[in-house]
């Protein structure tokens, strides 16, 4: 454990820190002698039981109370076991316990400090027992891995930034007591989108909603007061509707805000709005007909947002869930969601819901010693749906594959019980906007779809803040990889991507491939493989693209190619056998200079492909070319192919007679003084056919 100033406590047994407290039990009628938790000489860690008593000098306490700051920071503390004679947990007693991802309250608990849990990054979800009767502010702020909240029943005030920096809260139910929010109560809570407002709330405090996801509100008739910036201050609220016929009183401060929304309000209501509120808002007059005609069932399973005004005849109702319930169907048997009734007779509709079961996305760290929430959700049993985690992680790390082993992101699956999905993240980066690199043993993985990003600008803007990671993380990864391996949809390999990585020897190019750029394998003097998938897409091998591969023995380039740029294989001085493609156009100068040790070629294309002087500089001119029959000629007659010993490409003559389909085992090929002859039968024929003797 780490040492930490000393605090003043009575005693200390098993590890826990205690004060000696006087306590007055309000069911007995007198004060007791108890005991608190709190804090020590060392921070607290790992898994924490408090004792429902102890013994210490003979005397028993009951452990009643968790003393102010009696843990905070204690960043390694991960779950704190709560007796049930807990009553009170003082202001900043949990604050900054970054790992903390569990503490069950016990039932008999009254009241909870000021930021008691404030900065518990790592806590999900938390049960407010309904026995608490004194609630104070900023108590979960910066909880940023919150998802669940369950609050007493009977709680009547959301103290002030209760939720500030919820950012992963997606749905919160307020009970049907609560008649205020305190200022700040969720502001920066970025993926809540929707809240429902409990009927009898009075106050809505300033700064409630700055920064969240909310973009509709209905706000009760019974609301008497709006604070500042409901309205702006990064508020996203775009439509509001207002049940009440008379305005509440609205703070300065958000009449005069950019991007106001708009404003619903009940028939014959825009004169008093206005006047309370001025005529800068866009106020537009409801027809709430069917307003007063609309029914959840079951309660507080859903609600029903309703569009048209005072002058339509037709009004549309879509059908909204709430957090742990899916809409089902109208009560009439209608199934969507959304839905335009007639208001000129009088009708109930209802819309009807299911419990829904509930799922979790969360992301896990390289080391496991860390998760986070990535989504969450609702569903119907036996639905489909949709998952999907970021691909970078702290710019250092990458979804890898799901705890199933499936890499599929996002990927589509069956709820048919309460889920929860962990997608496991590894050493890497991104080097393409869809693609992201791994090491796994010994390859170097790309995976994705798109182009890569080129060797000298392959940070996104979006993620200029883990600039130094990114590079660090490529240059890392990559000189230690003796493979590298791309997946079939990434479409071109970026200038100098792969630029002296001096431990490849081998990489694997997929079809989707449609061009090599820019010296992307420059100096990659150990490559000595390189595998082209079947039916490859790749046309262009770009300038200086293979420059000094040393290594590289044996080249097929495949079908499909058309241009190989200015040195693309220049100093690849080991290279033996060459074939090019019968799609081949163009090879530019110094494409294969200095690849002193060629031996052969063969080159499929029946025109011959336009080259330069240099392209084959210091290449001997006395190996054998082999060309298509038809197109012995064509190259013989070419101001730079003529320079080559150009041969028929005998490939497939073996025991076969020229012009003839006929097998015939008597027939053999031989390599004679630079070129190939048949004999058969005695008699001796060139390769395309003609008799010599």
């Amino acid at each position: 454990m780490a040492t930490m100033g000393l605090y003043a406590y009575d005693f200390k047994v098993d590890g826990i820190y205690y004060i000696i407290t006087d306590y007055y039990d309000s069911e007995v009628g007198r004060y007791e002698r108890c005991a608190s938790v709190c804090a020590g000489d060392v921070l607290y860690s790992g898994v924490v039981t408090i004792p429902p008593s102890v013994t210490y000098n003979s005397n028993t306490y009951t452990v009643n109370g968790i003393a102010d700051c009696a843990f905070e920071n204690s960043a390694r503390l991960t779950s704190v076991s709560l007796p049930s004679s807990i009553k009170g947990i003082g202001s900043y007693a949990f604050r900054n316990c970054k790992m903390l991802t569990d503490i069950t309250l016990p039932e008999r608990l009254t009241d909870i400090g000021y930021g008691a849990f404030e900065g518990c990054a790592s806590l999900t979800k938390i049960i407010l027992p309904d026995s608490i009767t004194n609630l104070t502010g900023s108590l979960f702020g910066g909880c940023s891995a919150l998802t669940e909240v369950t609050l007493p029943n009977n709680l009547t005030t959301l103290p002030s930034y209760m939720f500030n920096g919820c950012s992963n809260l997606m749905s919160i139910t307020l009970p049907h007591s609560i008649t205020e929010l305190g200022e700040g109560c969720f502001r920066d809570c970025t993926r809540l989108t929707h809240i429902s407002l409990p009927a009898n709330l009075q106050r809505i405090g300033g700064d409630c909603f700055t920064s969240t996801g909310v973009t509709e509100l209905t706000i009760p008739a019974s609301v008497t007061y709006i604070g500042d910036n409901i309205f702006c201050n990064d508020a996203k609220i775009q439509v509001i509707y207002m049940q009440g016929a008379t305005a509440p009183l609205l703070e300065n401060s958000s009449l005069s805000c950019n991007g106001q929304p708009t404003i619903y309000i009940t028939c014959g209501a825009r004169a008093d709005y206005q006047s309370m509120w001025g005529t800068d808002f866009n106020f537009v007059e409801l027809n709430t007909d069917v307003s007063f005609k609309t029914a959840v069932e079951p309660e507080g399973t859903g609600y029903i947002t309703m569009q048209g005004d005072c002058d339509a005849s037709d009004i549309t109702l879509t059908a909204q869930s709430n957090a742990g319930y899916a809409f089902l169907m109208w009560s009439d048997g209608v199934t969507s969601p959304t839905r335009i009734v007639h208001t000129s007779s009088t009708q109930t509709y209802t819309a009807m819901y299911a419990k829904a079961l509930h799922y979790e996305v969360y992301g896990v760290a390289d080391d496991g010693n860390y998760t986070w929430i990535e989504d969450q959700g609702y569903a119907i049993p036996n639905s489909s749906v949709e998952i999907k985690v970021r691909s970078t992680w702290e710019g250092s790390e990458v979804f890898y594959q799901w705890q199933d082993g499936d890499r599929t992101n996002p990927r589509t699956t069956i709820i048919t019980q309460d889920t929860t999905f962990y997608a496991y993240y590894t050493d890497g980066g991104m080097v393409g906007d869809n693609i992201v690199f791994i090491l796994q043993r010994d390859t170097l993985q790309l995976t994705g779809t798109g182009d890569t990003y080129d060797g000298t600008t392959r940070i996104p803007a979006e993620l200029s803040e883990y600039l130094d990671w990114q590079v660090y993380m490529w240059y890392i990864l990559s000189y230690q990889a003796n493979a590298i391996s791309l997946s079939e949809g990434i479409t071109s390999i970026g200038n100098a991507l792969f630029y002296d990585m001096q431990t490849l020897t081998e990489a694997t190019i997929p079809s989707s491939i449609t061009e090599i750029r820019a010296r992307a394998f420059e100096d990659c003097r150990k490559l000595r493989n390189i595998q082209f998938a079947g039916k490859s897409q790749l046309q262009t091998i770009g300038d200086w693209a293979f420059y000094n591969c040393h290594n590289l023995c044996s080249l097929t380039l495949p079908e499909g190619l058309t241009s190989i740029g200015d040195g693309a294989f220049y100093g690849c001085a080991n290279l033996s056998e060459l074939t090019l493609p019968s799609t081949t156009t163009y090879v530019a100068d110094n494409a294969f200079a200095l690849c002193s040790k060629l031996q052969k070629m063969h080159v499929k294309a029946a025109i011959p492909p336009r080259i330069d002087k240099q392209t084959f500089e210091n290449v001997n001119r006395e190996i054998p070319v082999y060309v298509p029959a038809e197109a012995v000629e064509a190259y013989q007659s070419d101001i730079y192919w003529k320079e080559f010993n150009i041969q028929n490409d005998a490939t497939g003559i073996d025991n076969t007679i020229a012009g003839s389909n006929t097998i015939d085992t008597s027939v053999r090929k031989v390599f004679f003084n630079g070129r190939i002859y048949v004999l058969h039968h005695g008699k001796i024929y060139t390769a395309t056919g003609i008799k010599v003797k």
